[in-house]
């Protein structure tokens, strides 16, 4: 007999599993109404140029930690030219004061680590790119896993960034789970997190 995941593969042309793929449905049920007192704070931002619909999505995520949990507090996405994306890193950051702004210093990120450094007073952190960007974040399942991560209830990006997670592996794009994935390392290093 099929199982349900060769069932949705082969009939539905869908290879994801409806529970997820590096993430699970159960794990991302985690929200809260009123934002805790953050003891640190990180945004990131996966960086993509061009407006065209073929361009990459670029993504600006903000979260922190209160030292026991995490919480994605918002998540902006768009197709914005290099000076639109400069300009949003510098308002975002006005809006979230964060301890510091990671990057992934590779590809287009590389000219926004180099020219925000040198131009701004903003806390800008040049991120290597390590391993793949799915075994990134497998290294951040674990915080979903353990129901460490909270998303805020009603936001208005928050079944489009549900589903990203979800279809990680098999879906188009995995720009919001990137940002993520670069907040909580951000995160889970400042607060010494160690797992069992």
């Amino acid at each position: 007999s099929m199982g349900a995941r060769a069932f949705d593969s082969q009939f539905n042309q869908d290879p994801c599993p409806r529970s997820g793929a590096v993430f699970q449905f159960e794990w991302l049920q985690k929200r809260y109404t009123t934002q805790p007192d953050l003891t640190a704070t990180a945004f990131a931002v996966d960086s993509s140029w061009g407006k065209n619909i073929r361009s990459d999505y670029s993504v600006l995520a903000a979260g922190g930690t209160n030292g026991v949990d995490y919480f994605i507090t918002e998540i902006e996405r768009g197709r914005w030219t290099y000076p639109d994306l400069k300009q949003r890193v510098v308002h975002f950051h006005a809006r979230h004061q964060s301890d510091a702004i990671a990057v992934e210093d590779a590809s287009s990120g590389t000219a926004v680590v180099q020219e925000l450094s040198t131009t701004t007073r903003l806390p800008i952190i040049g991120i290597p790119a390590k391993g793949s960007k799915e075994s990134r974040a497998a290294s951040v399942a674990p915080l979903f896993e353990s129901r460490k991560v909270f998303l805020p209830a009603g936001a208005e990006w928050l079944e489009e960034f549900l589903q990203e997670l979800l279809r990680l592996r098999c879906g188009n794009n995995d720009d919001q789970v990137h940002v993520v994935v670069l907040i909580l390392t951000s995160l889970r290093a400042s607060t010494n997190y160690t797992p069992v």
